[in-house]
Formats: structure tokens, sequence, C-alpha cells
């Protein structure tokens, strides 16, 4: 699919609720990603991830040197695989879907974490933290690691509940730091484009 047929196919509100599914399959698989230094100073990333169907690999390169042109800087796309049959029944825009799904995370967090805090309302006042690509898109315990800022603050990541925490056991996490505001980190985790390879499924797609 183009950039353009991969946005049009994941609506954000049931790819919201597409995470929200997977966060609680228990069949879900994401090993640890692949990232290979390439020479000049990019990155390949290479991120599988499955469920019990669907089986996908996200591949992306990251180049530096092209900030400033008119390259972007990151290239790549989902491949999906049927696992009954082997067949690649798909091919995703990666930097689309990893814009949209981090978007979509970002909103069913909010809807769930609002849900915890007493008297609070759901339509808002929330802060975006973020620019470029993924702060327009915006207008999980696998991904610590990804946690980079939080780490370099010294906290331990591991003391804070995780967004399938809160999904699964809400009362567990109920009226956490009441009289404050809720702050939500997103790590990148490749079950969250097994979550839009998933939603993707569900949506009839343009033969043209």
């Amino acid at each position: 699919m183009t950039p353009h047929e991969t946005a049009a196919a994941l609506p954000y509100l049931e790819l919201s609720r597409s995470i929200e599914k997977l966060l609680t399959d228990k069949a879900v698989v994401v090993p640890a990603r692949l990232v290979q230094a390439l020479p000049g100073g990019a990155s390949l990333f290479v991120m599988p991830a499955h469920d019990a169907t669907l089986a996908i690999t996200k591949v992306i390169t990251f180049t530096p040197c092209n900030a400033g042109t008119d390259r972007a800087t990151i290239h790549g796309d989902i491949l999906v695989f049927e696992i009954a049959t082997g067949r690649r029944i798909n091919l995703l825009d990666g930097p689309t879907v990893t814009a949209r799904r981090t978007a979509a995370v970002s909103l069913l967090a909010a809807q769930q974490l609002c849900a915890l805090r007493t008297g609070s309302k759901p339509e808002g006042p929330m802060l975006i933290v973020g620019a470029g690509v993924q702060g327009h898109a915006h207008l999980s315990r696998d991904a610590d690691h990804e946690a980079g800022d939080l780490l370099q603050a010294g906290l331990d990541v591991s003391q804070f509940p995780s967004l399938r925490e809160i999904i699964i056991s809400p009362n567990e996490v109920r009226n956490l730091n009441n009289d404050g505001p809720i702050f939500f980190k997103s790590c990148g985790w490749a079950g969250w484009d097994l979550a839009a390879a998933r939603a993707v499924q569900l949506l009839p797609l343009s033969t043209t």
C-alpha cells in the first residue's frame, strides 16, 4: 500500500480498539528488535511480531544524513503474513503505520487513564509533547528499555503500571496520583504494528 492507502485503511478509532484487543491477547509474541548499524551512520531496524493467525515484520532504515534534504530520514515497510498458509497478504507503509499507531496508542491511553481519575472528563484537555510527524499524527512491559528519557532521569520504569496492566486490572491503579497530572510515556513496540495489521484485515480495501 502507498502511504495514502495505508492511512485510509487505519482510522484512528478502529486502530485504537485493535490495540486494546491486542493487549489482552495471550497469543501475541513480540521478540526483541534487531538494530544493525550501516555505513555512513544509518541503521537498519527489523521488528517481528505475531499472534495466532498473523505474523508481521517491520523493516525500516533510519538515515540521519537525509535531514535537511528532500529525502525522508525513515523509510520502510511492514510485511504481513498469514500463518496458516505462509502467504504474504499485505504490505503496509512503515512510517505511516508508525505515526498512526503511535497516536492511536496515546488515544487509548488517554481514554483509559481518564477513567481511572475520579471526576475527570474524557474530553480533555491533554498536552502532547513532541514535534514533527509524531506530533502532527497526534493532533508500553516489553519496551521498558525504549523509555530512554525516563531511564536517563534515573527513574525505575518497572514501578510504573503499563497500559496492558491498566486495561486488565484498572481497579489496582485507580486514582493513582489523583492530585496531579497523569503522564503517559509511549515506547516503540512491534506489537503496535501487529495491531495495525490486524485492524487492516477488518477493513474493506480498494482494489484500484
